[in-house]
């Protein structure tokens, strides 16, 4: 059994305006230690604030290894996860020089609100451009998502047609556009919200990691078990919104596992063919939904994948007069 309370560690985290403080071991060893971040976090400077905004408390953490970083990187995490979850990634990006921000969305995580709860996907998207603003120097970064993550990531341009910080790269991993039995989902939905506030939670495959699965489903103290109606709805009328658009995603990237039973990925990857080149958009032959906590025959080539799209946009840069 792990000693990390939640409520310990949230009681701890500094407010933003204090600027970005030094994660005190003390306090944070024990959520290290059970999310897996101790083996590679010893040469890794930590730092957390907590933003808030009209009464709502956002965890954001901050990743570097000691030096100048390459570029900054901000790591978004799919629905019903949190931070924690995304160790493999962050010390993957770390190894390739990069500074990693990563925040729990709202409801999710160390975070604040209603657990899984939003009334719009806008919510999210004025969460991470209120971590946007913390990124620095100047603010230009690159944005990957998983699944929500990644409908973030489209939701965010969307708004934002000519953003306030320079986005160097959009990647998106198993992003949600619709998800799998979508028209189920939708006629459920309309019996459901009359009466219904939450539903509870399934676990499916989403992975072929014998390890995680397990862990998310009975081990993890920062999951619920319930999902909330109103975000159901909240997808919906996202979904709805985009079926007359059409998609944009400057320079974006799509990885995409082909055993994926989350998400329609055949329509996803279809609506993204029209927004992104054929080139870009990379089918991980078997590969499940969660990309950043596959096994690691699979997990190895998402990151493959990443590490090649990053590597491009340096030779880019340093090519650039």
């Amino acid at each position: 059994m792990s000693d990390f309370n939640p409520a310990v560690l949230i009681n701890q985290l500094p407010a933003a305006t204090a600027g970005w403080q030094p994660a005190n071991p003390d306090v944070w060893r024990s959520y290290w230690s059970l999310y897996g971040f101790l083996p590679w976090l010893d040469e890794v400077q930590c730092d957390v604030q907590c933003l808030v905004e009209n009464g709502e408390r956002v965890a954001v953490q901050r990743f570097a290894k000691p030096g100048k970083c390459r570029a900054n990187v901000v790591v978004l995490h799919g629905y019903m996860d949190h931070v924690g979850l995304y160790g493999h990634l962050i010390s993957d990006l770390l190894a390739q020089g990069f500074q990693v921000y990563s925040f729990d969305l709202p409801g999710h995580g160390l975070s604040g609100g209603e657990p899984y709860a939003i009334d719009t996907f806008g919510h999210y998207v004025d969460a991470l451009e209120r971590v946007l603003g913390q990124v620095s120097p100047e603010g230009a970064c690159t944005l990957i998502g998983q699944s929500t993550g990644g409908a973030i990531i489209l939701e965010h341009q969307r708004r934002h047609r000519e953003p306030a910080r320079k986005i160097d790269q959009r990647i998106l991993l198993a992003p949600l556009i619709r998800p799998a039995g979508f028209q189920s989902i939708r006629l459920r939905y309309q019996l459901m919200h009359l009466w219904l506030k939450r539903v509870r939670r399934f676990y499916s495959e989403n992975s072929h990691d014998e390890r995680f699965l397990p862990f998310v489903r009975d081990q993890d103290p920062l999951a619920k078990h319930w999902i909330s109606v109103r975000w159901i709805g909240a997808m919906l009328d996202w979904i709805r919104e985009l079926e007359g658009e059409t998609l944009t995603l400057e320079n974006g990237c799509v990885i995409q596992g082909t055993g994926d039973k989350t998400v329609d990925w055949q329509h996803n990857v279809l609506r993204l063919r029209t927004c992104v080149p054929a080139e870009a958009i990379h089918l991980v032959d078997g590969a499940r939904h969660h990309l950043v906590n596959e096994a690691p025959l699979w997990r190895q080539q998402v990151f493959a994948h990443i590490r090649a799209r990053l590597a491009n946009v340096q030779a880019e840069a340093e090519n650039t007069p």
